[in-house]
């Protein structure tokens, strides 16, 4: 069949668009992605959620852990505390014990101190040398020991002088007097010796 118009022209042909359903069709794929975007948004809010979930129990698994060792270090704390104060107040009632330790300390020092160098004087004596007294005495931290004696000749009381009056920590040792003696030998002298020796007060 021949399509023309009274006229004897073909029609003019139009295309013909359908304006509702192209908004449709538009409407449907801007639902579609705004659908997706929910999804993914849904998916990540999960995702976050999910893994706070799982983490949550650890996190608090963690919490609890510090907690108690904060809890176990103030108690070690605590009980550290008390026992520094049992140790300074042991320490406090100690210090007469310790005072008196460091007395008897120096006293027997002191004494050996002393034994020592009236022993050592005494071996100096040579068979040409007799004593008549020896005595000892400690004063505001001095051993002084005087003797006197008699000897057969002034050479022999100054080797007599000379080896009493070594030994440790001596201050002087001296020839404090000589005169004319004839106890041991015709022509013999008596002597007067004293020594110093620092001890500890």
């Amino acid at each position: 069949m021949n399509d023309a118009s009274s006229h004897g022209h073909a029609p003019p042909r139009t295309k013909t668009i359908n304006v509702e359903a192209n908004l449709l069709g538009e409407r449907l794929r801007e639902r579609d992605k705004l659908r997706q975007a929910l999804q993914r948004k849904a998916l990540l809010t999960l995702a976050v959620t999910g893994a706070a979930a799982a983490t949550l129990p650890t996190l608090l698994g963690y919490m609890s852990q510090a907690s108690d060792k904060a809890n176990q270090t103030q108690r070690l704390e605590s009980n550290l505390q008390t026992q520094l104060s049992s140790l300074r107040s042991k320490g406090d009632k100690a210090q007469p014990r310790i005072a008196d330790q460091e007395m008897m300390e120096k006293v027997k020092t002191n004494a050996d101190i002393i034994v020592g160098q009236a022993t050592l004087v005494m071996n100096c004596a040579s068979p040409q040398i007799a004593f008549a007294d020896l005595k000892t005495e400690v004063l505001g931290g001095e051993l002084r020991i005087s003797c006197r004696a008699d000897a057969e000749s002034f050479s022999v009381a100054q080797r007599f002088v000379s080896g009493a009056g070594q030994g440790p920590k001596v201050i002087d040792a001296i020839l404090a007097s000589t005169k004319r003696s004839d106890v041991i030998a015709k022509g013999g002298i008596a002597i007067e010796f004293v020594k110093r020796v620092k001890v500890e007060l």
